[in-house]
């Protein structure tokens, strides 16, 4: 057996519209693919606290997926940072 995975869509933003994160979809498949155990945690779907998650699945490896570091709006710039 392979590794425990977690996948994390870190992405909250909804505006103008909530984006299903494609490339972690693709990852996650790619590795239950190659034999490893994949958890995915959307953050856009109410996961748990990720505490919680790390203590009940105690992934070997952890992936964050991002979607923009910003909200790419020249009138209005929001970065992600921070949350």
């Amino acid at each position: 057996m392979g590794s425990k995975i977690l996948l994390i869509s870190a992405n909250r933003c909804t505006t103008p519209d909530p984006v299903f994160p494609l490339g972690l979809a693709h990852v996650n498949t790619a590795l239950r693919q190659a034999g490893h155990d994949t958890l995915w945690a959307d953050s856009l779907v109410g996961i748990e606290r990720i505490e919680d998650v790390l203590t009940r699945y105690k992934p070997d490896f952890i992936g964050i997926s991002l979607r923009n570091i910003d909200d790419v709006l020249i009138r209005k710039r929001e970065t992600f940072f921070d949350p």
